[in-house]
């Protein structure tokens, strides 16, 4: 499970990383600029991209735990308006974060006002990763 925690901790890092690279690439091209702060706005707007964000910062400087391990557990979800049951082995459950102001921000529930279902990290970083390679591709096609 240790392998599991490290590759959270990396996944959050790379996930700064893009907005980091991203502002670099922005800078000095007020249109773009313009856009990839519209980006910022989406982040701090919606449920999954705050926490990832937030996350990234409680883990890089403040060394807070952002998971925890969860045993065995199973998750009634609907699909194609059908009930099914989800069972997820040991796994790392996203834990409250909080800021260095003390705003504290739970483990998001939706994600642009879509319900995530039962919430693990490796939900949460999946969800993530498709909107991230939405937004690189998004900044490639502009970027000059």
């Amino acid at each position: 499970m240790e392998d599991a925690e490290d590759a959270w901790c990396d996944f959050l890092t790379h996930s700064g990383n893009i907005y980091t690279k991203l502002r670099a690439a922005c800078y000095g091209h007020p249109l773009d600029f313009g856009w990839f702060g519209k980006q910022l706005d989406e982040r701090a707007r919606d449920p999954l991209l705050l926490y990832i964000h937030k996350a990234r910062n409680s883990e890089t400087h403040r060394l807070d735990a952002t998971v925890e391990q969860a045993p065995e557990a199973s998750h009634d979800a609907e699909i194609n308006n059908r009930p099914v049951r989800i069972n997820f082995p040991r796994h790392l459950r996203p834990v409250p974060v909080t800021d260095e102001h003390g705003n504290v921000y739970d483990a998001p529930t939706t994600h642009f006002d879509e319900p995530l279902g039962y919430c693990d990290a490796s939900m949460l970083a999946l969800f993530a990763t498709i909107y991230f390679e939405w937004l690189v591709n998004a900044a490639s096609s502009r970027l000059r």
